[in-house]
């Protein structure tokens, strides 16, 4: 895949962000959602998959979302 990443782009240029996909990387980094052009296809997609809208607002908002704590 051209220019794909398996690290968060927090500092990145926001114009550079071309498209959105949820990766788990707790281990091999894998892609677990298509890609979508938009952050509303996003929330979307994790609707459907049965996301409830605060733990979307999180993950959309700090770029990330914990799935486990010690």
């Amino acid at each position: 895949m051209v220019g794909g990443h398996l690290e968060p782009l927090y500092y990145a240029d926001p114009a550079s962000l071309t498209s959105y996909q949820v990766y788990e990387n707790v281990s091999e980094g894998s892609p677990i959602s298509p890609v979508f052009d938009t952050v509303d296809e996003l929330n979307e997609w994790l609707k459907q998959e049965g996301w409830d809208q605060e733990t979307i607002d999180c993950l959309l908002n700090l770029g990330h979302a914990p799935s486990l704590i010690v």
